[in-house]
Parts: C-alpha cells; sequence; structure tokens
C-alpha cells in the first residue's frame, strides 16, 4: 500500500503562502489538493469534492482548527484531519486528539514529515474500511441475510428491478405486506450500490413516537425544546454521503413529511428549531406496507412528496402469490437460522416442505422464518419432519389437491430443492469469482463437499 489515493486532499489555512507550500508539497508526493484560505469555503468543499484527508491550521480569523476539525468529523466521521500551528501547546495537541484528529503538527512544518503523515494516515483508515469490511461480510456468513431469495417469475423480476436501480442514485419505493422482506430488499440494494462504502443508516418511522420522530429524522438545534441541551444530528446527517432507509414511510406525520419532501427534492434540511440549511448527499430508500395513492387521497400523505418517493417503485409480493419459492426459500432460511442458534437441522423432509407449501403464511417470509426457528429448536433430527412443525400449520393447509397443484408434488419438490441447491452454489462462485477455498467458506462446507455438489449439479465454468 502506498498511501496514493483517488480521494483529494483539502488544506486550509489563512496564509496563502503557508497553504500553497504545503499544497505543492503533497501534490509532489503524487496527491490531488484543494486549498482553502476560508475554512466556511474548506466545509463547502466537503460536499464537492471527494475528500480524503483534512490538513488545517489552528489559528484562523474566521473559524479555529479545532471547530473546523469538530465540524468535519460531524460531516464525515471517517475523514482524517491534521492540525497545524505555529502556537502549539500540549492543551492544544491534547484537545486536537480528543476531539478526532489523527495527529498535531507544530510550524514551521516539516514537509516531509507531513507527507509521510498523511500516507500514514490514509493507509491506516484504509485498513478500518477493509476491517469493517470484513466484519460485515462475516456477519453475513454467520446468517444475516444478503438478497432475497426466489426463483418464481414474480421473484426474479424483483431482483432484476434491484439490480439495475442499484447501481444509480435514484430514489425507490419497496411496497409490499408486512413480512415480505421489505428491508431485506433495501440492504441488497445498498450493498450493491456505489454507496455500498458509505453510512448505512435505517429507520422505523414506526417505531418512534410523532413527538420524538422530527427530532429523530432531522435533528435539532441547542434549545429547540425542552431537554434539547446541545445540537444534534439526525439520521439524515447521520447517513451524509451515504445511503438512508426509512421503513414504514406511511407513518411519518404531517409535519415529518414536509420535511422529507425538502430531503428528497432538494437533498437539504433544516433542524428543528434551527434556520441553517444543511445540505446532504445522500441515497434515499423507502418501503411502507400501505396503499399510498390510498393515504394520498385520504389527505394521510403528500401528493407532492407521493411523486418524489415514487420515482422506482419495486412491489414484492406476498407469499402465498409465490407457493412455489416457498421449499428454496425455507431451506435458505433454515441455513441462517442454524447460524444464528448454533443447532438444528439440516435439511428439511419433502414431505414437511410440502406442509410449509401448503400454509397460507399471512404473516409471510417473517412468519416462515419464525416457524422455521421454533420447529429447528425443538427439532433433534438431522432432517425437519412434518411431526417438528406447529401443530397450527396443519389447521392452516387448503385443500390437499391445491397443495399437490401448488407445489407439483414430493418429487417436484425435491427437484425444487436441487435447482434451489444448484442456484446457491452458482451465486457463490460468481460472488467468489470461482475462487473454490472463498465458496466453500461462504457456503459453510468443505472444498471436497463443494467439488461432490458441482459434479452433482452438474456446474461447470
Amino acid at each position: 500500500m502506498n498511501g496514493r489515493t483517488d480521494l483529494t486532499v483539502l488544506v486550509v489555512d489563512d496564509d496563502k503562502d503557508v497553504g500553497s507550500l504545503v499544497a505543492d508539497a503533497l501534490r509532489e508526493g503524487g496527491y490531488s489538493v484543494v486549498v482553502h484560505t476560508d475554512p466556511r469555503e474548506a466545509l463547502a468543499a466537503l460536499s464537492e469534492h471527494a475528500i480524503g484527508l483534512v490538513v488545517t491550521d489552528l489559528q484562523m480569523p474566521e473559524m479555529d482548527g479545532i471547530e473546523l476539525l469538530r465540524r468535519v468529523k460531524a460531516a464525515s466521521p471517517q475523514t482524517p484531519v491534521l492540525l497545524m500551528s505555529a502556537f502549539g501547546t500540549v492543551d492544544s495537541a491534547v484537545q486536537a486528539m480528543k476531539d478526532g484528529a489523527f495527529d498535531f503538527l507544530t510550524k514551521p512544518v516539516d514537509l516531509g514529515h507531513l507527507v509521510e503523515l498523511v500516507r500514514r494516515a490514509l493507509e491506516f483508515h484504509a485498513l478500518k474500511r477493509e476491517n469493517q469490511d470484513l466484519r460485515t461480510e462475516v456477519a453475513d456468513l454467520r446468517g444475516s441475510r444478503i438478497a432475497p431469495t426466489g426463483s418464481s417469475l414474480a421473484m426474479k423480476r424483483v431482483l432484476e428491478l434491484a439490480q439495475t436501480v442499484a447501481e444509480t442514485d435514484s430514489t425507490v419505493l419497496i411496497t409490499g405486506e408486512s413480512g415480505t422482506g421489505k428491508e431485506v430488499l433495501a440492504d441488497f440494494i445498498q450493498r450493491q450500490s456505489p454507496r455500498r462504502q458509505g453510512r448505512y443508516v435505517k429507520v422505523n418511522c414506526a417505531a418512534l413516537t410523532a413527538t420524538l420522530l422530527e427530532s429523530e429524522l432531522f435533528g435539532h438545534e441547542k434549545g429547540a425544546f425542552t431537554g434539547a441541551v446541545e445540537r444534534r444530528a439526525g439520521r439524515f446527517e447521520q447517513a451524509d454521503h451515504g445511503t438512508i432507509f426509512l421503513d414504514e414511510i406511511g407513518e411519518l406525520t404531517p409535519e415529518a413529511q414536509a420535511r422529507f419532501l425538502r430531503v428528497v427534492q432538494n437533498r437539504e434540511l433544516v433542524r428543528v428549531g434551527g434556520a441553517a440549511v444543511v445540505p446532504l448527499d445522500i441515497r434515499v430508500l423507502c418501503a411502507t406496507h400501505k396503499d399510498l395513492k390510498a393515504e394520498m387521497a385520504a389527505g394521510r400523505f403528500r401528493e407532492d412528496l407521493y411523486y418524489r418517493v415514487h420515482v422506482f417503485p419495486i412491489h414484492l409480493p406476498p407469499l402465498r402469490e409465490r407457493r412455489g419459492d416457498i421449499p428454496a426459500l425455507a431451506l435458505d432460511l433454515l441455513g441462517h437460522v442454524r447460524a444464528r442458534i448454533g443447532r438444528g437441522p439440516q435439511d428439511i423432509s419433502p414431505e414437511a416442505l410440502q406442509r410449509l407449501s401448503g400454509a397460507r403464511w399471512p404473516g409471510n417470509v417473517r412468519e416462515l422464518e419464525n416457524v422455521l426457528e421454533r420447529s429447528a429448536i425443538l427439532c433433534t433430527r438431522p432432517v425437519l419432519e412434518p411431526a417438528d412443525l406447529p401443530a397450527e400449520l396443519m389447521q392452516d393447509q387448503p385443500a390437499e389437491a391445491q397443495v399437490a397443484a401448488a407445489v407439483g408434488g414430493v418429487p417436484a419438490l425435491e427437484r425444487v430443492r436441487t435447482e434451489a441447491e444448484r442456484q446457491q452454489i452458482q451465486a457463490a462462485l460468481e460472488e467468489c469469482h470461482w475462487d473454490m477455498t472463498q465458496t466453500a467458506r461462504r457456503l459453510g462446507i468443505s472444498r471436497s463437499t463443494l467439488y461432490v455438489k458441482l459434479n452433482a449439479c452438474g456446474i461447470r465454468r
């Protein structure tokens, strides 16, 4: 790692000559540089350039370096900051480090040492990002769901739309009944997007009271209301340079809808109790189980906001409308349940899959996962059988003929299981670029088992 980056170094010093000297040294070191003498203009540059690091003077008339450091960290916590001062004191250095500075230098600055510090700071933060990515990948392998599962025409279309829109910055509205996997789909879009390395903030609007909603989303100024003892950044500001997912946006209050409209329309907000406009660089994903057109007609949802969030709608069908997906989905969910609880059967019998496929599932995928988790906890056999399923599931079965028509009988179920496994292995191979060791690790099997399955499924590169 040589420390060079496609990001830009921002140099801030009210002394134009010093700023130019520092910038020249950094450019000779191979870095792209932007120089400002006014800290306020420097803050604006954070949203105009891909700033990788900030070098700032401590003593400046408009805003001192400590305050600039705090504002940079508030806007972009991962951006390293180096402070310079001709009046270097122990107190200043301690305060700078407390506020998140990477290092503190005294003037006259040794330019060679400065370039080396910039290299080290960028390398350090690159390693932090890599470690965070690794922790995220490990969490995925331990059972979190990366993408929705389904081979039905409806789900294939959903995934095609999600993959296409993920490559853009467009606002997405995911609709569907409760439990259909709207959050899972939003997570999938975020992980496939160019902003996947940025912050990802998720908010369940239905879980926030009306009194807390606006402050939680948009932040507040000190003294905005009783108990507001200091300025607080809201969820939108926390997601700056990243993605925000708003679940159940149909629960937003009229006041919150008005503020949200400004965010999606202008990418800016005003904190509660404040007047200053805060610019935002965010990608917005939304979801709701409500019919927003009906809510709009009833006067409960703003028409202008509806058309702002309805840029790219994706509808997730309920489980009862894609029963053919249930066998593969159940097998996929069982694997995640096993990883989460550390126990449970490794497979599901064709008869049990038939019972699962015949249930009505008013709670959709969430209900199916809950049933599988309960059954996995109680099951002591390696294969989940009908006797391990809740008794009430039997009472929820349609006529036998309907079940057979829906899933094609037991032989068809076995074919579905084989196809589901083949698709899972194929997807893992492509994600790991056909690295057999990584693919086996991602699937939770040995390399030898992987080769056996490749041969059984007829998978060839």
